[in-house]
């Protein structure tokens, strides 16, 4: 309707203009050429894996995803009675569109295509931005190539995780929102709105860098309107809040309901949220300043990592900092990232040698030279430093946080126009280098995706099929030479295949109830729906509501569930502990210590067993068990599945 009250607007791109502006940049420089077949190579590698690739991704399997699939078998958006609760608390706009896929096509495919979008929305919006400030065609490109080349970049345009998709549309907003006052253009400040809206209603550190955004939208409405300056902002909070009310309020609002706190569960910010305060806050961001020392790629971490972090900590302590209490998640504190997985790649050595230098320049230079375009990427600078400031302050510092430190890095990329040299150099060839590298190298050899391996496999007769179950079970770690395609010389290393292939020995007919733990890739379990079983799943803490008589079976892990989906912490009895028809439920901290009175602490997990008096009142009787071998934290251990026979109503033969 918008687009008929326009007089119908067509979009006008000047191709031949653009491509001639790139060959004459391409022939002037001959290093931009190199950088823009890595990018396309990177891209062409990237787009195989998200048509061929399953999802490998361990947060994927165990919410991501799996949060879309149980909304389609069940029809409805809602919180599932699940032990992990990120099923339940985390926004859902991203989601929302993996369960199209999973409806029409009932195969984990394509998702990494909107992490794609992302990338692409990023890319694009800061060519844009750099436009607005009279940036050239040269460095533009250089600054887009270079962006590219980052390892947080390669990793996440084929994957599930959705911080890229965060930069895109925090991106697309401010470059909408410049358009809109530049050009007097109130749809574009809408759609501004819009597109934030939908970054808040995808994952939380959008929020967290809406004083950084909002802050920098109110200097550039005051420098381009002057007294008139409310006027565009109040438009632009007033289409925010209408956006976010329709696409993407939901699941705040049913945490809010659920929970009475629009963040989550009590369970979940008990682990999450900073409650350390300021001195807390100011730790934190140091630490997050010491992501810029990511090696991804590199063992040169091996031989900086005493000095690196050795230098952090004396920082810590000459501010009085040390003993800021860091979160559960933090599993690498004290070694720099040099690996490929997923969840702990950063900017790579471009952010130490690249990105840093910049930020520092781009923070610096307009006290000398006073010019507008300096001012300018400066905001950009101050942008990421109030992102990194509310961050440290709402949220305790974890490893894995380092996802949410590079989003915001790209979100702040216009500072690398300061590291484009008109003249070729060794600093220019340096970064064309690392860049190339992470271009061709990183992009065929990722973790869990790994181009070349999956390539190998074909080569040697494997099916697409082969391939995603291999990917999926194995993680491609095979080292028979002859038939590497063949599934029976791929050992098995994902538990929730050891668990699926254990469920499917039983008839299709048959009802079972999986009690999973927090930590389990469900996903791979519960699509095996689509193909006639009939695999429930629900918590021991939740047993007042399950009709038990309906299951022809129970399987559980060491006859334990552990759940951060806390439920009846307030209905424990005088021991601390919670009763109810066998089930036995004791709340453990975020150190797996028993928690003995809820006036000092609330947990992090339930820990619910059966005894036996369950299984004799309920009329349950042990029907088989397996074993798993696990390794955590490198100890190996195993872990006993037991299947439970419900007598009343046997299993089918």
């Amino acid at each position: 309707m918008l687009w008929i009250k326009k007089g119908k607007p067509v979009f006008n791109f000047t191709y031949r203009q653009f491509f001639r502006k790139l060959y004459a940049a391409l022939k002037t420089d001959k290093y931009l050429p190199v950088m823009l077949f890595g990018v396309i190579f990177m891209l062409v590698v990237s787009a195989g894996l998200i048509l061929l690739s399953p999802v490998v991704n361990p947060d994927a399997q165990a919410y991501h995803v799996l949060r879309s699939l149980l909304w389609v078998f069940d029809k409805k958006i809602f919180h599932p009675p699940i032990a992990d609760v990120r099923n339940l608390v985390m926004p859902v706009n991203s989601e929302l569109l993996y369960a199209w896929i999973i409806l029409f096509i009932k195969k984990d495919v394509l998702f990494g295509a909107f992490s794609f979008c992302g990338y692409l929305l990023s890319i694009t919006s800061l060519w844009g931005i750099l436009s607005y400030i009279g940036t050239g065609f040269k460095r533009k490109l250089w600054v887009i190539t270079l962006l590219s080349s980052f390892a947080f970049v390669i990793i996440q345009l084929s994957s599930t995780e959705t911080d890229i998709i965060i930069s895109g549309l925090i991106l697309s907003s401010i470059f909408l929102f410049m358009h809109g006052l530049i050009y007097n253009r109130r749809n574009c400040i809408v759609f501004a709105a819009l597109s934030y809206a939908l970054a808040v209603g995808t994952k939380t550190p959008a929020i967290m860098m809406i004083p950084a955004v909002g802050l920098w939208m109110l200097c550039f409405s005051i420098y381009i309107k002057k007294k008139e300056f409310y006027k565009p902002l109040i438009l632009f909070c007033g289409a925010f809040t209408a956006a976010f009310l329709v696409f993407s309020s939901y699941n705040y609002i049913l945490n809010y309901i659920d929970f009475g706190n629009i963040a989550g569960s009590k369970s979940f910010l008990t682990v999450h949220q900073n409650y350390g305060g300021v001195k807390t806050a100011c730790a934190n961001f140091i630490k997050y300043l010491f992501m810029f020392f990511d090696f991804t790629g590199f063992a040169l971490s091996n031989f900086m990592d005493k000095i690196v972090l050795h230098m952090r900590d004396s920082l810590l302590i000459f501010f009085g900092l040390e003993g800021a209490a860091d979160g559960f998640n933090t599993s690498s504190v004290n070694k720099l990232n040099n690996t490929l997985i997923e969840p702990l790649v950063g900017l790579g050595v471009l952010g130490l040698f690249v990105y840093l230098p910049c930020l520092v320049v781009s923070i610096i230079r307009p006290i000398f030279t006073r010019k507008k375009r300096d001012i300018f990427i400066m905001s950009f600078a101050v942008m990421l430093l109030i992102g990194l400031a509310v961050m440290s302050y709402s949220i305790v510092f974890m490893t894995f946080s380092v996802r949410f430190f590079a989003s915001f890095c790209v979100i702040s990329a216009p500072v690398l126009v300061y590291s484009y040299f008109n003249r070729n150099n060794i600093f220019k060839f340096l970064i064309v280098f690392f860049a190339m590298f992470y271009l061709l190298f990183l992009s065929t050899h990722l973790w869990a995706r790994p181009a070349l391996t999956i390539l190998r496999y074909f080569r040697h007769g494997a099916t697409i099929s082969d391939v995603r179950e291999i990917g999926i079970c194995s993680q491609f770690n095979n080292h028979i030479a002859r038939r590497p395609n063949a599934l029976e010389n791929s050992p098995i290393m994902n538990e929730a295949c050891f668990i699926r292939n254990e469920l499917k020995k039983y008839d299709k007919r048959n009802h079972i109830l999986y009690l999973s733990n927090s930590t389990d890739e469900m996903f791979l379990i519960l699509i095996n729906n689509f193909d006639g079983y009939n695999i429930d799943y629900n918590m021991l803490e939740n047993i007042e509501n399950i009709d038990l008589s309906q299951y022809n079976a129970i399987l559980i892990s060491n006859d334990t569930q552990l759940s951060n989906n806390v439920l009846h912490f307030y209905d424990v009895s005088s021991d601390g502990r919670y009763y109810h028809n066998g089930v036995t439920c004791r709340y453990l901290n975020d150190k797996k210590r028993e928690i003995s009175s809820i006036s000092k602490e609330y947990p992090y997990l339930s820990s619910c067993s059966l005894d036996t008096y369950f299984y004799r009142t309920n009329g349950f009787k042990l029907d088989r068990i397996f074993t798993v071998k696990k390794v955590e934290d490198k100890f190996e251990y195993l872990v006993t599945y037991k299947f439970y026979e419900n007598i009343n109503n046997p299993i089918i033969r």
